[in-house]
């Protein structure tokens, strides 16, 4: 009988130990599992920016409705940003500006700045309009938003000699006739367009350029004494156009 207790009371030491071994692995890893759970990821700096709660299209002037402040990544925030729906209630809008899209100050002007036009002109810009065709303006394709530069062609009748020369070079296109940066075309206008296939229009239209004073002045003297023709930049392209007059002896010359 002693024994046989005895070797009960080894057999359960012997259990007490190998559980105690058991619950001991176990408690180490839950504690060593929880600790790299809890482990906090490093902080990723946000800031609330004003974005377009919705569509908004140009020279509409902005309400609350079409605004909101959102919560944004800081490193995928425009600078200069804005960060508040009072900076932009009750300005105009220059521009077509997509739901979502963060908000800049560079996008609205204040509805007594002037009209329309007047609004869109780069600072120290002047606008200038010259009558030109639709087919000498790069086959009636330039828009609103474009770039050009401006040769004059001159005929002997007029300028007492004849020959070409680069006018003004790397100039915004504020608007063609009616239609200013940030408009569609109308429709019937979109349509009369699509339906001309590749035969330019013959017809006359007016075309506003941003340039500077001094530009402006070579260009109502080329106005007076020559015709003058658009020339479309690709997309882009900033670099200056250097070139000399040209007459119809060097063109002629050049041929051979």
């Amino acid at each position: 009988m002693t024994l046989l207790l005895g070797s009960l009371m080894r057999r359960s030491a012997l259990l007490g130990a190998v559980l105690a071994l058991i619950v001991g692995f176990a408690t180490f890893t839950y504690v060593r599992s929880s600790s790299a759970i809890t482990t906090p990821a490093p902080a990723v700096e946000r800031a609330a920016v004003l974005v377009a709660r919705r569509e908004i299209l140009p020279h509409t002037v902005v309400t609350a409705a079409d605004v909101e402040l959102r919560d944004l990544p800081a490193e995928a925030v425009l600078l200069p940003t804005l960060r508040s729906t009072d900076a932009v209630i009750g300005l105009v809008t220059t521009q077509h500006i997509v739901a979502g899209q963060q908000l800049l100050p560079g996008q609205f002007v204040a509805e007594a700045a002037g009209g329309t036009l007047a609004q869109l002109i780069p600072e120290g810009s002047r606008a200038v309009a010259i009558a030109i065709s639709d087919a000498i303006a790069a086959g009636g394709l330039i828009a609103p938003g474009d770039r050009v530069d401006v040769v004059a062609v001159f005929d002997e009748s007029r300028a007492g000699r004849s020959g070409s020369a680069l006018v003004v070079d790397d100039v915004g296109v504020l608007a063609v006739a009616s239609l200013v940066v940030g408009e569609s075309p109308p429709e019937s206008e979109a349509r009369s367009r699509s339906s001309a296939g590749t035969s330019p229009r013959q017809l006359s239209a007016t075309v506003t350029l941003a340039v500077s004073p001094a530009q402006a002045q070579r260009l109502a003297v080329a106005e007076e004494f020559g015709e003058l023709r658009l020339v479309l930049r690709r997309a882009g392209d900033s670099t200056r156009t250097t070139t000399a007059t040209v007459d119809l002896e060097r063109v002629t010359g050049a041929s051979r």
